[in-house]
């Protein structure tokens, strides 16, 4: 069949326009956004070139997602055909905000674009990633506040578009040729209780390939990224014992890296100078004896205190490393370096001959002037020691976070983190349910018991000093308690 010579001419043409209708679009890079005029602060509106310079419209894909500066979502949307996102926040104004837009359209391509700035033809549908941050500006030529773009990126080819990308962070690598360096950890040589780690860092700015290691621990229990062999070697710290910090006399178990059990974790760390501990007790072999250091019968393996201890001086002599002697500072035999009185102080005996004020056993002139000497002259009030351990005990003018009162057989404690604390301390009485739960103490032969709760005693000689205002507590981490108002502290 011949076709008419018109026809003909209509069915080129038609071939011809099917042919030149193109699908516009630009390259990820001339793309960009911008804020709109009207943003508020509890208000943003942000328009994308994207929706304007891509066809066909109908086909664009926007997902949007806005994050904070610990990634947390603070909006996300998909919107389809539509040049501009706006909606309601309440982000603070000092926010800087993260913005990324994954911008698709299946049915799009820079095909004659490339053509038309003699570039290769790409085929690929477009697929572009833009990231910004946005932030609240004030000044010039906005005094009012606007929400403003920081860096203002262009877009850039997502992931299947990029001809190369060595690190998959769904960016292009720009570079046409890339330079290699290559690290040697050595961890096995280095660091014998690790191991060698590989992994490739890809710096596209300077066009480096990057193959680098780091050291992993073959044991780590605790998966804390320090190596069990290095813990065990560094689990006592010396230069954190402390034993003029006071812990507190609670019982909340922790088990050192040396495997012993300690009362809680203040302990464990001043007293014991651990570097790591575990919630709970170690696990050993459980049976009760003396655990105070100082009893004669002391037990240092035994799991808790069956409240067996005895002391000296009634059960055995006093050890060698507590200096006993006489305390009282009157006594003719003081010692002032004994920390526990033995009982041997010595006192002046008063004579037995009433009239010999001179004491030269003769009641003659010389004893007469000594009385009229003193003729009219006010004795002094003398003190007598005051060792009881009832009343209220602070550690000290510098250290009053803590106050005891001893009472009808049960300490009180009392905490003060305020700058008032003798104020506080003053109105405080025992019982008026301002403290803890009372602990019952019993106090004989100048030996302190309280009990702490739970199978545990705290058991310590006392030693009465500055008439009986202070008190020396002996252990193995002795201290002083000064009684309240007292001139001793």
């Amino acid at each position: 069949m011949k076709l008419h010579p018109l026809i003909l001419a209509i069915l080129l043409l038609v071939s011809f326009v099917n042919q030149a209708q193109v699908i516009t679009a630009v390259p990820c890079d001339m793309l960009g956004m911008s804020v709109n005029v009207g943003s508020q602060e509890t208000m943003i509106s942000i328009y994308h070139s994207g929706q304007y310079m891509t066809h066909p419209q109908s086909e664009n894909v926007f997902m949007w997602e806005f994050t904070d500066q610990q990634g947390n979502i603070l909006y996300q949307e998909t919107l389809v055909d539509a040049s501009t996102i706006s909606f309601d926040h309440s982000w603070t104004l000092t926010d800087t905000i993260n913005v990324t837009v994954h911008f698709v359209n299946d049915s799009a391509n820079t095909y004659n674009w490339d053509i038309s700035q003699g570039l290769p033809p790409n085929e690929n549908s477009i697929n572009c990633l833009f990231e910004d941050q946005l932030y609240w500006e004030t000044g010039s030529p906005t005094p009012w506040g606007s929400w403003t773009f920081i860096h203002n990126n262009p877009g850039v080819d997502y992931e299947e578009n990029c001809e190369q990308d060595l690190d998959e962070d769904g960016i292009c690598d720009t570079c046409e040729e890339f330079d290699t360096i290559v690290m040697d950890c050595a961890c096995e040589f280095f660091e014998p209780e690790t191991y060698t780690v590989f992994f490739v860092n890809v710096d596209e700015e300077n066009c480096l390939i990057i193959e680098d290691c780091y050291c992993e621990c073959i044991n780590d229990i605790d998966n804390n990224g320090v190596c069990d062999e290095s813990e065990i070697e560094e689990c006592i710290d010396v230069n954190q014992i402390d034993p003029t910090v006071f812990c507190p006399e609670i019982y909340d178990p922790v088990c050192g890296c040396d495997g012993i059990t300690y009362s809680n974790s203040c302990e464990a760390n001043f007293i014991g100078g651990v570097t790591s501990w575990e919630n709970g007790p170690c696990i050993k072999i459980e049976y009760g004896a003396c655990t105070y250091p100082l009893a004669c019968n002391y037990d240092p393996n035994a799991f808790f205190d069956d409240g067996s201890c005895i002391f000296p001086p009634n059960d055995c002599d006093w050890p060698e490393t507590w200096a006993n002697g006489c305390t009282y500072v009157d006594a003719i035999n003081y010692d002032e370096s004994a920390i526990v009185d033995n009982g041997t102080c010595v006192w002046e005996s008063c004579s037995t001959c009433t009239g010999d004020i001179d004491g030269d056993g003769v009641i003659a002139t010389g004893d007469l002037l000594e009385i009229l000497s003193l003729f009219g002259s006010f004795c002094e009030e003398t003190n007598e020691p005051n060792n009881t351990i009832e009343g209220k005990w602070i550690f000290g003018a510098n250290n009053l976070n803590t106050m005891y009162i001893f009472e009808d057989g049960f300490r009180y404690t009392y905490y003060c983190s305020e700058d008032n604390c003798y104020e506080l301390y003053n109105s405080y009485e025992a019982g008026d349910g301002n403290h803890l739960t009372p602990n019952p103490y019993t106090f004989e032969n100048n030996i302190l018991t309280v009990d702490l709760f739970f199978g545990n005693e705290l058991i310590a000689p006392l030693t009465f000093e500055c008439y009986g205002d202070q008190i020396y507590v002996n252990g193995p981490n002795p201290y002083y308690l000064y009684r309240l108002n007292s001139n001793c502290e």
